[in-house]
């Protein structure tokens, strides 16, 4: 059973809500509200409207949503060259090479190449050089692998960088957290929660989680979004920047690092939000 699961079971019945597991996992929970049901199934739980989870899983939407209010890496997206037969008449370069003359030519290095429908830190690379761009470049657009992705970003470094999770629920921030990585090793993947001896640290400073709030005010304005995970960096110059928008966040890292009651909380507000739509 997914650490999620479990929370969600235990919010359920702590608030005194009826539930019924469907598989044998078990991650397939049906929750029942007054004459309605929800699902919640692994990390995907029924909030959103379907274009708003559709822009959120597609890196290269996001940022084009969210750059001209929200600061953000710089960022180009590269459709690739020899994708389907149908769609190549949508790229704009002719080879995997031309991409990585552009990107070499158009970011300072370190340059991060990546998925642009990647999750959990797969497929991110940190290029140093040219060389490191095409093998990229190369593992992004590899056809043979279960990670192939027709779309490759090119996204500015931001140097000296802590990175944050915030919750988003409702236009309020339920639960911040640091992705600390003081005593960490890296591991081969970028995401800081993945290097061996991270650890997620919760947040409670109001006066940070308010300047989280202040930057993310246009936030609203731009998706009308319910549920998310936020991953923000904050650089040496103190500025956060928005890097991407999780419509499906797990917490089985942080629940590791500090045991289930805060999710458990989260799932209580998350189940209490639909149990008012339900009797609306």
């Amino acid at each position: 059973m997914l650490a999620i699961i479990r929370c969600l079971k235990r919010a359920c019945r702590e608030l005194g809500i009826r539930f019924e597991v469907l598989d044998d996992n078990p991650n397939f929970v049906k929750v029942f509200m007054g004459k309605r049901v929800y699902y919640f199934i692994q990390f995907t739980s029924p909030f959103g409207r379907p274009d708003i989870l559709r822009i959120c899983r597609d890196k290269a939407f996001t940022h084009r949503l969210i750059r001209d209010r929200i600061r953000t890496p710089r960022t180009r997206d590269y459709l690739d060259p020899l994708c389907r037969r149908e769609y190549r008449k949508f790229a704009k370069f002719p080879s995997h090479d031309a991409i990585v003359d552009d990107i070499a030519a158009g970011f300072d290095f370190p340059v991060v190449v990546k998925r642009n429908q990647g999750t959990r830190g797969r497929h991110v690379f940190l290029c140093r050089d040219r060389e490191d761009v095409a093998a990229a470049v190369a593992a992004v657009f590899d056809p043979h692998t279960k990670t192939y992705d027709y779309v490759a970003l090119a996204q500015e470094w931001i140097s000296q960088a802590d990175e944050y999770r915030l919750i988003w629920f409702e236009g309020e921030i339920p639960l911040v957290y640091r992705k600390d990585i003081g005593r960490a090793r890296f591991a081969g993947n970028l995401s800081p929660l993945h290097w061996e001896n991270a650890r997620a640290v919760p947040v409670d400073d109001p006066g940070l989680i308010g300047r989280f709030r202040d930057f993310l005010a246009p936030l609203p304005e731009i998706l009308d979004l319910r549920y998310s995970g936020l991953d923000i960096l904050v650089d040496g110059r103190d500025r956060p920047w928005l890097l991407e928008i999780n419509s499906q966040p797990d917490f089985a890292l942080f629940i590791r690092d500090n045991g289930d009651e805060r999710i458990v909380a989260l799932y209580r507000r998350l189940l209490e939000s639909l149990s008012r739509g339900a009797d609306a």
